[in-house]
This record gives C-alpha cells, sequence and structure tokens, in this order.
C-alpha cells in the first residue's frame, strides 16, 4: 500500500491525460452519431466502426477510474461503506441525466422539433419510468427508446453495482493468471451467451440476447479490463504515461490476439468478434501513446498546449456533452445547406449547453453532498472531497 501510495502522488499527469483520453472518447461518439444522422454512412462502415470506439474506450475508463479513485481515497485514510460508495456514484450520474431525461419527456409530449426524441415504445410515462428507474436496459422496447445514446448510463450504472463484487475478485484474484483466466472467462461468456453469430454492429438487430451481448456483457469485459490497468498502475508495476509502460502494454494485446485467436474456433466463437475486441484494445494503445504526447509536448510547444487543454476541457464537460449530443444533430445542421457551417453552429450549441449543464451538475453534487455529510449519510471523512465535488 505504501508503494501505491508514493505512486498515486508522483504521477500528476496521469489526471491530465485521462481527461485527454475522455476527451477525444467523446468526440469520437460524436462524430459516430453524426455519421448516422447527417453523413448517412453504412453501420458497417471503417468510418462508424472506428468512431463507435469512443463508446468502448469509455467502458475501459469508467473502470480505470473507479477503482483508481479509490485506491487513492484508501491509501490517504478515506474510506468508506459500499453504500456511502454507491450514494456517493448517485450523486454523480442521477441529478443531470434525470434532468436531460425531464426535458427530454416535456419536449416528447409538446411535439416541438427543438430536439431528436427517438420513438417512443411504451408511451411518455411509461419510457420515462423505465429510463428513470435504469430499468430501460432489460428490455428491447425501451434500449433505445427516448434518447439513444441513454442505454450506456443505464450499463454503467449497472456495472456499479457490479464493481463492489468485481473489486473483491480483483483484491483476493490478484496473481497474474488468474486475471487472465478470469478475463477469458468473461470474453467466453460473451460469445457463447446467444446462437447465432456475432459481428461488431449486430446489436442493430431487433433480438434482445445481441443487446444483452453486445452491451452488456461486452461492457463488464471491457469495464474489467480497466479495472485490472489501474490495479496494475496504482501498484507501481505499470506506469501508464511512460514508453516502456506502453511496450509492456503492446505485449499484453499480443497475447489477447493470440489467446482470442485459439478461441474463436472454440464452439460460439468467431474471428470476427475476436477482431473487433483487437480493434477496442488497439485504439486504446494509441490513445494512451497520443495523450502521452500531448501531456509531454503541452509543456514546450504553445500549439500543443492548447490543443491539450481544449481536448482537456471537452473531457471535462464529457458526461454532459454524451447526454446532450444525440438529440440536437439533425435540428441543428438540418437547418443548414453547408455541411461544415451546420457542424460548426452544431458544436457551438453543444457545448456552450454542456459547459453550462455541467456547471450546474457542479453546483447540486456540492449541495448534495453537504446534505448527505450533515445528516450523517456520508462520513465525515470525505468531507474536504465533497466541498470540492469531487465525490
Amino acid at each position: 500500500m505504501d508503494q501505491g501510495r508514493r505512486f498515486a502522488g508522483s504521477d500528476p499527469s496521469l489526471s491530465r491525460q485521462i481527461d485527454l483520453m475522455k476527451g477525444i472518447a467523446i468526440l469520437l461518439i460524436v462524430a459516430f452519431h453524426i455519421g448516422g444522422q447527417e453523413l448517412k454512412t453504412a453501420p458497417d462502415s471503417a468510418y462508424r466502426i472506428l468512431t463507435y470506439q469512443g463508446v468502448q474506450i469509455f467502458f475501459i475508463m469508467s473502470g480505470f477510474g473507479l477503482l483508481y479513485s479509490q485506491l487513492k481515497s484508501n491509501s490517504a485514510g478515506i474510506a468508506c461503506s459500499w453504500k456511502q460508495w454507491l450514494i456517493r456514484r448517485f450523486i454523480r450520474i442521477y441529478p443531470l441525466y434525470f434532468l436531460v431525461l425531464f426535458f427530454t419527456l416535456a419536449i416528447s409530449l409538446s411535439g416541438a422539433k427543438v430536439i431528436k426524441v427517438s420513438k417512443i415504445s411504451l408511451n411518455s410515462f411509461g419510457d420515462f419510468f423505465m429510463h428513470a428507474t435504469m430499468l430501460h436496459i432489460f428490455s428491447l422496447k425501451t434500449f433505445w427508446s427516448m434518447n439513444v445514446a441513454l442505454w450506456f448510463v443505464g450499463v454503467i450504472t449497472f456495472l456499479y453495482f457490479l464493481f463492489p463484487f468485481l473489486n473483491w475478485v480483483l483484491y483476493h484474484w490478484n496473481k497474474p493468471v488468474r486475471l487472465w483466466c478470469i478475463s477469458l472467462l468473461l470474453y467466453f461468456l460473451a460469445v457463447t451467451v446467444k446462437t447465432m453469430t456475432i459481428g461488431p454492429f449486430d446489436f442493430l438487430r431487433p433480438t434482445f440476447s445481441d443487446v444483452v451481448v453486445n452491451q452488456m456483457l461486452t461492457g463488464l469485459l471491457l469495464f474489467f479490463h480497466g479495472m485490472v490497468l489501474a490495479r496494475v498502475i496504482f501498484d507501481g508495476k505499470l506506469r501508464f504515461s511512460r514508453p516502456t509502460g506502453i511496450v509492456v502494454f503492446f505485449f499484453s494485446l499480443l497475447s489477447w490476439f493470440v489467446i482470442l485467436t485459439i478461441m474463436s474456433g472454440m464452439p460460439g466463437g468467431n474471428m470476427y468478434y475476436v477482431l473487433w475486441h483487437l480493434l477496442t484494445m488497439s485504439v486504446f494503445l494509441c490513445l494512451s501513446i497520443g495523450t502521452h504526447i500531448l501531456v509531454a509536448g503541452a509543456r514546450y510547444f504553445l500549439p500543443v498546449h492548447i490543443i491539450a487543454r481544449t481536448i482537456t476541457w471537452v473531457g471535462t464537460c464529457s458526461y454532459a456533452i454524451y447526454l446532450v449530443h444525440w438529440g440536437f444533430i439533425s435540428p441543428v445542421m438540418s437547418r443548414f445547406s453547408s455541411f461544415v457551417t451546420g457542424l460548426a453552429v452544431y458544436t457551438a450549441v453543444m457545448m456552450t449547453l454542456a459547459f453550462l449543464l455541467t456547471i450546474w451538475d457542479y453546483r447540486v453534487k456540492k449541495l448534495l453532498n453537504r446534505l448527505l455529510i450533515k445528516n450523517g449519510s456520508l462520513a465525515e471523512g470525505n468531507r474536504d472531497l465533497a466541498r470540492r465535488g469531487a465525490i
């Protein structure tokens, strides 16, 4: 633990690198939906497959960020129960999510064309209830209703409930061979749960088994990979922001490719899915190298510094961007004959709204943290972090 404590405080560039990766990932997601709504690109085109990796990267970063922050809190002597931990996660996710959901319902009922609303499958209030309780991810009818992008929030919430168990597994079964076996078990589960062939965009087919495999179980696999990476980095066994660490991660990626290729010949295996997973890990590797270069170059070159600060700011607002970006693409960009003009106006509208929502969310989280600490729902040891809005 002492080694982890020294490492946690000795790499300030890591937090900047994480924000940069979040910023790039959310830009990829926005590009993915612009490709679908405005560019009319095919679902299996190289453009859509590459930009969809932003979603996959967020699964990895979610697992990494959760465990890394937990380890830092523990090393600083800031301990809390799992009940308090879940309350903090609720505060981080739900206020802004509910606000966006409420306005989506209001616009849907009014019939206004201010934002795009996905097909309502039950009725407006029924879909609202399913999304408000995060149950929409367990029904194909509501998985993409109201706002297509909201499925990710439901899946991440589901993974949050699994996080204490995954953390226990990672703590007690922390040997490399055991971790590889667990990862392979999760992969095998994601591949063999359904009987039909898996492709990276099979979730577009109207079968719930495709949804479960491609979104929830694959998300669980990538989420766990992020947790493993956080554990290794915090223990000082791998420096995420050093070339040596990147080389180690690259060879780890190659070993995954060999193992998954072998598994593709097993019952339920599929080489196409192996390549899909390899692409995700390769994009993550490239982002690791790219953000490392940006963090290093920002110290010496002004243009690189401006680019890095801009992307970091986007990463800071990434949650708000994710919640609002999908609904404004067509209503804003379709008003302009020029794609470039529409994109510029859409970017300005989306970023302004996301910035204002991020400020609102920050203030609400601070207020809720203070109220919960006052009535004893959050531990006294979390007071300083809560005041800064860090939990």
